[in-house]
């Protein structure tokens, strides 16, 4: 699936299952903990000494400023990026949402309390979809090559 040396963007919606697949990848040897950076630390380490970037699309992003999010502007800077966006049915996300209660444990190895009702408040209001056009949209024209994965189902499928 992925090549060991590649700079990979995982993205999606909290719950839409980028832990999830980060750490298959980590179990099948592909990446290791170390080289993995969620997109928050992004200032705080050095760009090059990680590899793999665990961005949250509900972070503080909506349709309108998409193009303007500083953060994200600057990892899709990284030379041979490669971006796997997840998506998962707004239904099913609302679903894992609601019976979530620790955030990306298998990666941390810390117990962080899970804001569900803040990202369950922040799904209602945005525009699913639309968000995923504008992302897709931004990455066209940047041309940097992506590949969207459906994740509402266990087993990941390519779209």
């Amino acid at each position: 699936m992925i090549d060991k040396k590649e700079k990979i963007l995982v993205i999606g919606p909290s719950s839409s299952g980028k832990s999830t697949l980060i750490q298959e990848w980590i179990t099948k040897g592909i990446a290791k903990k170390k080289e993995i950076c969620f997109a928050y630390q992004y200032n705080l380490i050095r760009r090059y000494t990680r590899r793999i970037f665990h961005y949250n699309l509900f972070g503080n992003i909506n349709t309108s400023d998409i193009e303007d999010h500083k953060l994200l502007k600057k990892i899709l800077t990284i030379n041979s990026l490669s971006v796997y966006i997840l998506f998962t049915d707004q239904k099913e996300l609302e679903d894992r949402i609601s019976k979530r209660e620790y955030t990306e444990y298998d990666i941390i190895n810390k117990k962080k309390e899970y804001k569900r009702e803040k990202i369950l408040k922040i799904l209602s209001e945005c525009n699913y979809i639309e968000l995923y056009k504008s992302l897709i949209e931004l990455l066209d024209k940047q041309e940097i090559k992506y590949t969207i994965l459906d994740s509402t189902e266990s087993k990941l499928k390519e779209i």
